[in-house]
């Protein structure tokens, strides 16, 4: 009873830590791309607007080759978490079909442990398209940037 109610509390704090994160900074008006932390998530800050995460393409547009590369980010992260879900579900459903074995069937032994061979495949993939896809992400921000006049804010 004493460790659902420290849970509990634990769960509440962290919760509110992470929900209330925000900064007071807003950068100066520029043409260039900056990042705010806004009601506990980052955003995108472009000539006083302000773009989602999910809204990169919005903010770079106007540049083809950082345009290309948000495209990227974000093909490759909603790949990623499609096949990071589908691997979590493949692993534990065929860990979970071993162990409902109880006859010594070696057949559904091995299959159930091919299916979480098949899981671990996908979360290593989508590892390693989360990963690309955020060094798209920054590239098309850096790429924007760099094609912004130096001049341009005064």
């Amino acid at each position: 009873m004493r460790e659902r109610v420290v849970c509990r509390i634990f769960s509440v704090v962290v919760i509110a830590t992470f929900g209330c994160a925000s900064s007071a900074y807003a950068p100066r008006p520029s043409h260039r791309i900056s990042f705010v932390a806004s009601d506990g998530s980052a955003k995108l800050v472009r000539d006083s607007q302000t773009f989602g995460i999910w809204d990169l393409d919005q903010a770079v547009a106007g540049n083809p080759e950082a345009e290309s590369n948000a495209h990227a980010f974000k093909q490759r992260t909603i790949g990623g978490f499609v096949l990071d879900i589908a691997g979590l579900g493949l692993g534990a459903g065929g860990l979970a079909s071993v162990g409902e074995v109880r006859s010594p069937s070696t057949t559904r032994r091995a299959v159930g442990f091919g299916i979480a061979g098949v899981g671990m495949v996908s979360l290593i993939a989508a590892v390693a398209l989360l990963t690309s896809g955020t060094a798209h992400f920054y590239d098309a921000i850096n790429i924007y940037n760099d094609s912004v006049p130096p001049d341009a804010n005064r």
